[in-house]
C-alpha cells in the first residue's frame, strides 16, 4: 500500500458512508458523534482517516476528556476510542492498524495520561498488534439482547425478580415516554448528576447531552426516555441509535424513588421501544471488569441478555499520574 497515509480532514459524506457500510460501524465513529464531542466543554475530539489513492481504508475517532480546564485538566486528560478503529476488509489491514496506533501516539502521548480502546466488537485477532505497541489487554463485559426474539421471548428471558419489579413499577403508576423538548433533557441531566455524584463517578457536562439532543435526535440517532410518577420526572435513560443497534448511553433515577423500581421499568421500556422501532440489537452499555464486583452488572444481567467480553486495550503514558488518579478515586469512594 504505497500510497497509504493518515489524514485528519475528509469529506463528511464519505466518512459517514464508510462507517454506515462497515460491518462493525457504530455511532461512536460517526461525524455526528464527533460534532457532539466538539461542542462539549472539556472534550476534544480527534479524527483520523487512512486513505489509499483517495479511497478511505479506515476511520478512527478518539475523544480527549478532562475533568476540568487549565492546569488541573492536564493531569486528568485521557483519550478514549469507542468502537474503533473501523478498517476496511482489504489486504494490509494490519498495516493500517499499526499506522493508526503510531499516529495516535505521535498526537497524544504528551497530552494525555493514557489511551483506551473500548471495544464494541471482537478485536482479539489484533491483540498482538496492540501489545507490540505497548498496549495492555483488559477484560470488560457487556450484555447484548437479540430483539428479533420478540416481546414474549424477551419477557421470558428476564429473571423473575426483574419481572416482578417491572410489574411493581407499573402498579405504582410509573409511566415511560420519550422526551420531546430540550428543557426535559436539562431536567434529566440533573438526575444523572445526582446519580453519578452518589456513586462517585465522573459525568460529562450538561452541554454534551444538550448537544447530543440537538445533533442526534433530528437524525433519529438518539432518544431520551423519561420515567414519570404523577407528572414528576424520577428517572432518565439516554439511548443512542445507529443502524440496527440501540445502545444505552447513560441512565439514572432519583434515589428516594428506588423502592418504586424506576430503573427496572426504564430498561424494559427501552428494550421494548427499540424492538417496536425495528432495532435488532440492544446493547446495555457495559458491565465492568469480571474480576471486580460491580452492582450494575448484576442488575443488567437479570434482563436476560447474552454476556460478551470484547475487552479493552489501554496504554499508559504517565504512570505516576495514573496511580494518583486511581488512589484519589478509591479514596473518594471510601469517603
Amino acid at each position: 500500500m504505497e500510497n497509504l497515509k493518515i489524514i485528519s480532514e475528509i469529506d463528511k459524506t464519505k466518512w459517514s458512508n464508510f462507517v454506515f457500510n462497515h460491518p462493525k460501524g457504530n455511532i461512536f465513529q460517526t461525524p455526528e458523534m464527533f460534532e457532539v464531542y466538539k461542542n462539549t466543554k472539556n472534550c476534544e475530539p480527534v479524527f483520523l482517516a487512512a486513505v489509499n489513492n483517495n479511497e478511505i481504508s479506515g476511520i478512527l475517532v478518539a475523544v480527549i476528556q478532562k475533568e476540568s480546564t487549565g492546569f488541573l485538566g492536564r493531569f486528568t486528560a485521557r483519550a478514549v476510542i469507542s468502537g474503533g478503529p473501523l478498517i476496511a476488509d482489504i489486504n494490509g489491514r494490519e498495516e493500517i492498524l499499526k499506522l493508526f496506533l503510531d499516529t495516535l501516539e505521535e498526537k497524544l502521548k504528551k497530552g494525555v495520561i493514557y489511551v483506551q480502546f473500548r471495544n464494541l466488537y471482537d478485536l482479539s485477532s489484533w491483540r498482538e498488534y496492540f501489545t507490540s505497541k505497548g498496549y495492555v489487554s483488559e477484560e470488560h463485559l457487556d450484555f447484548i439482547s437479540d430483539l428479533t426474539l420478540g416481546e414474549k421471548k424477551l419477557w421470558e428471558k428476564l429473571f423473575s425478580a426483574r419481572r416482578n419489579k417491572i410489574r411493581g413499577a407499573q402498579k405504582e403508576g410509573i409511566k415511560v415516554k420519550a422526551a420531546d423538548n430540550i428543557s426535559q433533557i436539562e431536567e434529566g441531566y440533573s438526575i444523572l448528576k445526582k446519580t453519578y455524584s452518589r456513586v462517585k463517578l465522573p459525568l460529562a457536562g450538561k452541554d454534551m447531552f444538550m448537544s447530543a439532543y440537538d445533533i442526534l435526535s433530528d437524525k433519529n440517532m438518539a432518544s431520551c426516555l423519561m420515567a414519570t410518577l404523577e407528572n414528576k420526572l424520577i428517572g432518565i435513560l439516554f439511548l443512542l441509535r445507529y443502524r440496527d443497534c440501540a445502545y444505552v448511553w447513560y441512565a439514572g433515577s432519583l434515589p428516594e424513588y428506588y423502592t418504586k423500581h424506576p430503573n427496572d421499568i426504564l430498561y424494559w421500556e427501552a428494550i421494548e421501544w427499540s424492538r417496536r422501532n425495528n432495532y435488532k440489537i440492544f446493547c446495555f452499555g457495559g458491565a465492568g471488569n469480571p474480576n471486580e464486583k460491580y452492582g450494575v452488572r448484576e442488575f443488567k444481567k437479570q434482563f436476560g441478555g447474552d454476556l460478551v467480553n470484547y475487552g479493552r486495550f489501554i496504554k499508559t503514558y504517565k504512570p505516576f499520574c495514573m496511580k494518583m488518579i486511581n488512589i484519589a478515586m478509591k479514596l473518594r469512594k471510601f469517603i
